[in-house]
């Protein structure tokens, strides 16, 4: 409810949740390891989606790119995405 002191007149409502819950093919995978092995147990955790799309959320600017290097290295292609990137970056990323 929009309030009166606001004066409001004809308010147009905007709903994009669905009544009936969408059906989806995301599914989200968490794998617990030591410290030491992280980089390991998630290329595994990749090799085993073949070649099934993933995004890898990070806590660090760095820990993003470091990871996307990785796995190109390893023949697994990837490309990071941060809000330390310029526009232009941001969207080539998106776009790739």
């Amino acid at each position: 409810e929009i309030p009166r002191y606001t004066r409001v007149v004809n308010p147009t409502v905007l709903d994009f949740i669905p009544e009936e819950e969408e059906k989806t093919n995301l599914s989200m995978k968490m794998v617990v390891s030591s410290a030491k092995d992280k980089l390991g147990s998630l290329f595994n955790l990749i090799c085993s989606l073949k070649s099934q799309s993933a995004i890898i959320f990070c806590n660090h600017r760095d820990a993003a790119e470091r990871i996307s290097d990785t796995l190109n290295e390893k023949g697994i292609y990837s490309v990071y995405y941060h809000g330390g990137m310029d526009q232009d970056e941001r969207e080539r990323a998106l776009i790739q």
